[in-house]
């Protein structure tokens, strides 16, 4: 078993049919690679809890219609490892709950439908670089508080946040 997928029919086989596993630790998707839209259930990432980078893009934005991500209503659980996030256009309007970002180094999610990233104090002593760019649903940002080594913090076009 591979512990990176990059493959486009990989990764929608593996996260379209919830078989990851915890061998799993890099994922990386290019959306306009995608053939089909992607339905990813609440518990898609339970299965692959050593996930340390996730990228969902779209090499070709603005060019042509990409296949889109669609979450069935929330996603329960995320990878507590993470340490690269990067996710355009992202549905979700929050993070999980139980969701630890401690090891986030980049949190990238332009273009994506969050309010908020999650309810309470996080410790982000490993987030050095924040893109939130053009999520025009974001209302509210985390306790920057502990993030000691924040280095960047993109928030162009969020036109609800104040």
């Amino acid at each position: 078993r591979r512990s990176r997928l990059s493959d486009p029919e990989d990764v929608y086989n593996v996260l379209n049919n919830n078989k990851g596993t915890d061998s799993v630790e890099g994922i990386m998707l290019d959306m306009s690679q995608m053939k089909r839209d992607l339905q990813l259930d609440a518990d898609t990432f339970k299965r692959m809890p050593n996930i340390r980078f996730l990228k969902f893009y779209d090499s070709w934005w603005r060019h042509k219609e990409s296949a889109n991500v669609y979450v069935s209503s929330t996603l329960d659980s995320f990878p507590n490892e993470l340490r690269y996030l990067e996710w355009s256009g992202c549905p979700v309007k929050s993070l999980p709950p139980s969701f630890c970002a401690e090891k986030l180094v980049k949190l990238s999610m332009p273009d994506s439908q969050v309010s908020k990233l999650w309810d309470g104090v996080q410790d982000l002593v490993n987030l050095k670089r924040m893109d939130l760019m053009r999520c025009e649903q974001l209302v509210e940002l985390p306790d920057f508080t502990r993030a000691s080594n924040l280095e960047v913090v993109r928030l162009d076009d969020c036109v609800r946040l104040r």
